[in-house]
C-alpha cells in the first residue's frame, strides 16, 4: 500500500468474547497495518497479564480492556469520527487518507470472491493448522479440557494461556481493519455491538448445564 491512512481497528478478542480497539495515524498504509496488528497483539498480552498473573476473571478483564482502550481512542480523536479531509474541532483539516489498497481489504475481490472472505478463509486454515497440527495447539486443547491435569503433566499452563490471548488479538485486529475498510472512516463506535453475541453465547458457571454423573455399572 502507498500513501497515508487513518486506520481504526476495533478487534474483538475471540477467546474471551471481548473487544479491544486501536486507532493509529501513520505515514504509510503498510506500516499502519503492521502497527494495528502489533497493537492487537499487545492488547491480548495485556489481557493475559490481567487474567494469568493478576487472576482477574476472564470476562471482567477483557471487557475492562475494551472500555479502557475505547476511552483512550475517544480522547485521541476528540470524541468524533474521523473522515479524510474533514474539519477538526480546532479548525485544522484531518490528515491522512484511506488508500485504495487499504479499502480493497473489504471492497476488493479476487475472481469474484471478496478479499475479506479470502482473508477469513486463510485465517481459519492457519488456526486449524496451529491447533490440530502443532505441539502448541495440542497443549491448548489439553489445558482447555483439564487445566489441573495439564499442569500436573508438566505443561506451563500460564504461558500457553497467555499465548492464546495474544493470538486472539491478532485476528481480532484484522477484523477491525476489515471493518475500517468497509466504512471508510475512523469511527470509535464502529463494531461496538459486535461483542454482544459472543458474550451472550458464553456460558457462565451459573448458566452452564450441570454435569451428569457417570452411570454405574450393575454387578
Amino acid at each position: 500500500m502507498r500513501g497515508s491512512g487513518w486506520i481504526t481497528s476495533s478487534p474483538s478478542n475471540g477467546t474471551s468474547g471481548s473487544s479491544t480497539a486501536s486507532t493509529v495515524t501513520v505515514k504509510f498504509g503498510a506500516i499502519a497495518v503492521l502497527v494495528v496488528l502489533v497493537v492487537g497483539a499487545l492488547a491480548g498480552l495485556g489481557n493475559a497479564a490481567l487474567i494469568v498473573l493478576l487472576k482477574v476473571p476472564d470476562m471482567l478483564a477483557t471487557l475492562g480492556t475494551m472500555f479502557v482502550i475505547q476511552g483512550v481512542k475517544l480522547i485521541l480523536v476528540d470524541g468524533q469520527s474521523i473522515s479524510p479531509g474533514m474539519t477538526m474541532s480546532g479548525g485544522a483539516t484531518a490528515p491522512g487518507r484511506f488508500t485504495s489498497g487499504f479499502l480493497a481489504i473489504d471492497r476488493g475481490n479476487v475472481f469474484g470472491i471478496p478479499v475479506s472472505v479470502l482473508v477469513f478463509a486463510v485465517l481459519t486454515v492457519l488456526a486449524w493448522i496451529f491447533l490440530a497440527r502443532t505441539r502448541w495447539g495440542r497443549m491448548l486443547y489439553a489445558i482447555g479440557a483439564n487445566p489441573k491435569a495439564a499442569r500436573l503433566a508438566g505443561i506451563r499452563v500460564g504461558a500457553y494461556r497467555s499465548l492464546a490471548y495474544v493470538r486472539s488479538g491478532l485476528p481480532a485486529s484484522v477484523g477491525g481493519m476489515i471493518l475500517a475498510a468497509r466504512i471508510g472512516q475512523g469511527d470509535v463506535s464502529a463494531g461496538a455491538s459486535q461483542p454482544n453475541p459472543p458474550i451472550r453465547a458464553t456460558p457462565s458457571p451459573r448458566t452452564a448445564p450441570p454435569r451428569t454423573p457417570p452411570l454405574r455399572r450393575r454387578r
